[in-house]
């Protein structure tokens, strides 16, 4: 997702984090008293039943969202007559293929619904990078800078690569994988992949929302069975890439898809 201005509700909040919860569950990412309190969200059919066990299911990830590597995410506090609407428009949203980065597509995709549903895409310039896409220039450009380099495959993982329009993270997710690729195979690869996951790549992002489902759509493509990403919180900051520039620091690779089609306020 691109530049926006759309509201971050708590009840969005709440169906984001209860998507991710689902797709994570799928994939053997979570640990057991969590993994438990997520299937017993998905298997409530009456609205009481399915606002107590999101209060649960709440109750248990603050417990453990350190555990899993996303300390900062908080569980949201959402009224009980939004509960139901956002617990099952998640859960509608989880089927489709298996594996972490179907996963993290379908993650990408809800937040794009929840700004379709406001109204606010157009409007702001907000326009979707299809993984396919992100994934051919993601990889093109990390090969020609090692291979410009001369650069060993251990030297991928010292690659530091800004989206300044990195919405729901598509770049974000297809430069991991490249560098993981590049970095190693098998065993070496899974670790690559988390490493590039927390050290390499940094986005700036004005949806809170595409912020947060940014992060989360990364977590799963690194995270593997007892073995979560860390990221750390300042990986995808949320402002405005052109009013607040991005942390100082040496950039190898600047990509991404900006906002276009919409008129820029003026600043002075």
């Amino acid at each position: 997702m691109r530049r926006s201005g759309t509201s971050y509700s708590a009840a969005d909040a709440l169906a984001l984090r209860v998507h991710f919860l689902i797709e994570a569950l799928h994939l053997d990412l979570l640990p057991s008293p969590l993994a438990g309190a997520v299937a017993r969200l998905a298997a409530a059919e009456q609205r009481r039943a399915l606002h107590r066990r999101a209060l649960d299911l709440g109750s248990v990830f603050e417990d453990l969202r350190e555990r899993i590597g996303l300390p900062d995410i908080a569980w949201p506090e959402v009224r009980q007559r939004w509960v139901d609407r956002a617990v099952r428009a998640a859960l509608g949203a989880c089927n489709g293929r298996p594996g972490p980065r179907p996963a993290a597509e379908r993650l990408s995709r809800f937040c794009e619904e929840i700004a379709r549903q406001k109204g606010h895409r157009r409007a702001s310039g907000s326009y979707y990078t299809p993984s396919w896409a992100a994934d051919v220039v993601a990889g093109a450009v990390v090969r020609g800078v090692l291979e410009g380099r001369g650069a060993r495959p251990a030297d991928a993982l010292t690659l530091r690569v800004l989206d300044p329009a990195v919405g729901a993270g598509a770049f974000a997710v297809a430069v991991v994988e490249a560098i993981a690729r590049a970095a190693g195979e098998g065993a070496e690869e899974n670790a690559a992949r988390r490493a590039a996951a927390g050290e390499c790549v940094l986005g700036v992002e004005r949806n809170p929302a595409a912020a947060e489902a940014c992060r989360l759509a990364v977590w799963l493509t690194a995270s593997r069975p007892g073995m979560p990403a860390v990221l750390p919180p300042e990986m995808v900051r949320v402002g405005d890439a052109l009013a607040e520039p991005a942390p100082r620091r040496k950039y190898d690779i600047v990509l991404g898809n900006p906002p276009w089609g919409v008129r820029l306020p003026e600043r002075r």
